[in-house]
């Protein structure tokens, strides 16, 4: 039998061993502070089935906040102020009992319409019923706990692989902010990541968080709910958002809109060497997580992190597979490829120039100055480089001293220009490196396709081809033909 039987046949053997007008037992739901009728057996046809009394309201609330037993032998008030009959039964004698282990689950009570019924004897008596009614309910409540955990771990398995097999960071994080309510109930929830290129904390995505339509949304972690989270790397869970709190009310930012949410549960993504981000968690009322919610998110936390982890090393991986070490800017194989891309695309309106920019001389700064400085001086020429580029072009270190930039839609003339505008940049202007100001001229060799160049594959070795000759010309000269 389920509890809801155990309850209707115990509830009738109290009413025949104590000989009462009416047996009923109540237990507390809580989240809510409430305490429901479960089962009751009465000689009256006027009992409410689906009575719910505020814990402390009361003679049957008073028993569950104070959890001392309550005997009204002379009851002299109407019936109706027991909150579970619907008129007047003339009710004379009144006993409740408390049902509690280590914390309240319920009340237990009868009533007579005959004065002076109820005896110590009686009283002790519906206090063992009371003691069998706690084993009764938290055994049930134990199994029902270790069948929702069961399901839970199935759930959060399920869950964790679906992520595993996301095929990039941003599908990932997508996942993750469809939490699904069977790990942990929430209203909203939002994802927070650490953003490597501008090293702050940004908004990966949210779902039930009404947020103004932006590309991005910043963390301000100084004054906000979510960057406490993240500055201490730990679980917070505040049971009710108020303005007088000591944290700030904000979730993310102080220019967010005013939110509707009044709990919070923050967990956060975190490897032992670094914090990697956090999830954010909503309720719409107060009190709205339990501790159990707590472990269950904090556990989540700690899986999605190994996997969040995961993405971000192959993320790096793969820039470090087309990315320069020293400066940052594109590879020899990027380089390649955004060349294939380019020229595969182009069409003989619009032209693609190739300008290879060579540093003169530059051994001589790594004898002279020694090679610190001299990996200096290439990470200041990338960046120089880099303001000459457009959202499509591409900036490339070829090796050594030489670089490389495809400009999109570029004619031969526009590229000999931009290369002179280089030759004159470096010509004009010091570098500085390692508290030193280097002083370095450039050759720059300029092709362009399809302008008087029959193969695609002709443009690279064009483009050398005239670097080599400006070098040979003494540097710190612009060659295009």
């Amino acid at each position: 039998m389920g509890l809801e039987e155990d309850l209707d046949s115990l509830v009738r053997l109290i009413s025949n061993v104590t000989e009462s007008f009416t047996t009923a037992i109540f237990l507390l739901d809580p989240e809510v502070g409430l305490l429901r009728l479960k089962a009751n057996h009465s000689l009256s046809e006027n009992v409410i089935p689906t009575v719910s009394i505020p814990v402390g309201q009361g003679m049957i609330g008073w028993v569950a906040q104070n959890r001392q037993p309550l005997h009204a032998t002379h009851f002299q008030h109407d019936t109706t102020t027991l909150q579970m009959y619907r008129t007047n039964e003339e009710i004379k004698s009144f006993l409740a009992v408390p049902i509690q282990s280590r914390e309240v689950l319920g009340v237990l009570c009868i009533d007579s319409k005959k004065q002076y019924v109820f005896t110590p004897k009686t009283q002790k008596i519906l206090g063992n019923f009371a003691e069998h009614l706690a084993r009764m309910v938290e055994k049930d409540r134990r199994g029902q706990m270790q069948t929702a955990r069961m399901v839970e771990v199935s759930t959060l398995r399920e869950f964790t692989r679906s992520t595993q097999k996301a095929g990039s960071r941003s599908a990932f994080l997508a996942l993750l902010c469809s939490l699904p309510q069977e790990l942990v109930n929430h209203r909203g929830c939002a994802v927070i990541w650490a953003d490597p290129a501008g090293k702050r904390w940004v908004l990966a995505g949210s779902q039930g968080i009404p947020l103004p339509a932006k590309a991005e949304l910043e963390v301000v972690p100084e004054q906000s709910l979510c960057g406490w989270v993240l500055r201490h790397n730990q679980i917070l869970y505040l049971p009710e958002l108020r303005e007088d709190r000591e944290f700030p009310v904000h979730l993310f930012t102080p220019r967010e809109p005013r939110l509707a949410a009044r709990s919070f549960l923050g967990a956060p993504l975190s490897t032992p060497e670094e914090i990697l981000g956090m999830i954010c968690l909503t309720g719409d009322c107060p009190n709205y997580f339990t501790p159990y919610d707590q472990e269950v998110a904090s556990l989540v936390a700690s899986q999605v992190s190994t996997v969040l982890a995961h993405f971000l090393i192959r993320e790096k991986w793969e820039r470090l597979a087309v990315r320069d070490s020293l400066t940052g800017v594109a590879n020899y194989r990027a380089f390649e490829e955004s060349l294939d891309a380019a020229l595969a695309s182009v069409n003989r309106r619009q032209e693609v120039s190739v300008l290879i920019v060579d540093l003169d001389k530059f051994c001589q700064i790594n004898k002279r100055l020694g090679y610190p400085v001299g990996d200096e001086v290439l990470r200041q020429v990338a960046r120089r480089l880099q303001s000459f580029t457009g959202p499509e072009d591409t900036l490339a270190r070829l090796g050594a001293d030489r670089f490389a930039l495809i400009l999109q839609k570029c004619p031969l003339e526009q590229g000999l220009l931009t290369g002179e505008k280089i030759r004159k940049l470096f010509e004009e202007s010091l570098l500085p490196a390692l508290h030193r100001d280097v002083h370095t001229t450039v050759s720059v060799g300029v092709a362009s396709y399809p302008n008087g160049i029959c193969a695609m594959s002709e443009l690279l070795k064009v483009a050398l081809k005239r670097v080599s000759a400006a070098k040979s010309a003494g540097g710190n000269v612009v060659q295009g033909s």
